[in-house]
């Protein structure tokens, strides 16, 4: 598997690691310079550093076939889905991971540094169904995309996880009534922080969905044709999508893997869509920074 880099400034793409492990998910730190990655091979958390262009271990114990991560917008927390602990989050310093809860103490949300898990789904045998994670800083919950349930989930600072949107029926619907829409497979999500809106990679349905929130949540915008599979390029409502997967974002540019083999661009200002990459190979996860976008393939 290759992690590799385009620049947005000149198109340029480097090759950054290569490893014979299966990378299961990226996500770029700006507090480290690096991209941490699930390496689902060996159970671990790594760090690949892009000032010193090698390998940081990040290693918690009890790591089981990890999975989706990604990091508070602060960069100073990760949060890690794996087969044997659900969702877990934890604080970033030096070279190593430490698990942190939250509780309150005279209504005042305190952190604390601990041993076990923020946040456990055994409960409710949700671990192998998760297939992306976003945390929101100022909402203080855990977005949660259930693939084969159809829905988003999500997760409260205690652990108990929510119904957030979808009504867990395959197929396409929308509605003012977040119970009431309808998804076919949701993957990837992401949080535009300067908008304040969750965007949903609808796979099955090959569009881009996109909730905001004023004095209560609703969808907002649908980009691309619902059910209409195809790779057309330019303004947002005309063009078309193939089975999107994993997204990410910086500012107001939403980065989409589309068709497995293809890096697409949502410029949200102009409401323009735009082809940046793509290839013969499987592309599997992303994230970008400012002025990258950072991806593995198989």
């Amino acid at each position: 598997m290759k992690l590799n880099k385009l620049s947005l400034k000149d198109n340029s793409i480097e090759k950054l690691m290569e490893t014979e492990d299966f990378v299961f998910s990226i996500a770029f730190c700006k507090e480290t310079n690096g991209i941490f990655y699930s390496n689902f091979s060996k159970n671990n958390i790594s760090m690949f550093s892009l000032d010193k262009k090698n390998i940081i271990l990040y290693k918690e114990d009890n790591i089981t076939f990890p999975k989706s991560i990604c990091l508070s917008q602060n960069h100073n927390r990760i949060f890690l889905e794996d087969n044997k602990n659900g969702v877990s989050g934890f604080y970033i310093k030096s070279s190593l991971l430490f698990s942190w809860t939250n509780s309150y103490s005279n209504n005042k949300l305190e952190s604390q540094q601990i041993s076990r898990n923020i946040i456990s789904m055994d409960h409710i045998n949700l671990r192998t169904k998760a297939n992306c994670i976003q945390y929101i800083d100022g909402f203080n919950i855990v977005f949660v995309s259930r693939y084969k349930n159809n829905s988003i989930n999500y997760i409260d600072n205690s652990g108990r996880i929510y119904n957030f949107i979808g009504n867990s029926k395959p197929g396409f619907c929308s509605s003012t009534n977040l119970s009431n829409i309808s998804f076919n497979c949701p993957t990837g999500l992401c949080f535009v922080n300067i908008i304040n809106e969750l965007f949903v990679a609808d796979t099955n349905n090959h569009i881009i969905r996109s909730f905001s929130k004023n004095k209560e949540w609703k969808e907002s915008k649908i980009i691309g044709i619902p059910t209409k599979e195809g790779e057309q390029d330019g303004d947002c409502n005309k063009s078309t999508f193939r089975f999107p997967s994993e997204i990410c974002s910086f500012d107001e540019n939403i980065f989409v893997i589309d068709d497995c083999k293809k890096i697409r661009k949502i410029d949200v200002n102009k409401n323009e869509i735009k082809t940046i990459y793509s290839t013969t190979s499987f592309i599997k996860s992303i994230t970008c920074d400012k002025e990258n976008v950072f991806w593995t393939e198989i």
